[in-house]
Parts: structure tokens; sequence; C-alpha cells
């Protein structure tokens, strides 16, 4: 998986850790494992729906985003 591509940087949103209150942080959302953060870690842009895996998002924007 290139990292480094446009499509990756727009869309994917990794959950950081945070030593002080041992949970994982995503904005402003605090999640207990890492498993649970990685469950909203692809963020469709239009419609803020997140997804676990990014072949579900780009199924998911041309279902319901394409022309």
């Amino acid at each position: 998986m290139r990292i480094n591509s446009i499509k990756y940087k727009l869309n994917y949103n990794p959950a950081k850790y945070d030593y002080k209150t041992m949970m994982y942080v995503k904005e402003n959302v605090k999640y207990e494992n890492f498993t649970k953060a990685k469950e909203h870690q692809w963020e469709c842009e239009k419609c803020k729906c997140t997804f676990s895996k990014y072949p579900d998002l780009k199924e998911h924007k041309t279902e319901k985003h394409s022309y």
C-alpha cells in the first residue's frame, strides 16, 4: 500500500495513542482499544461515514456518490 498516494492522504484518518489517558484518540473521539479505533479509520469526505477497510470505502463511493 502506498501511503504517499493522494487518495490515502485524503481518506485515511488513523487513531493515535495518547499515553496520558491510555486510549486511542481520533480527532475528539476516544477509543479503549485499537480494534475499535481501526473500525473508523477510513472516512468518506462527502457524507462522513466511516469504514474499517479501504475497499469498503471505495465501494460506498461508487454506490452512493457516483453520478
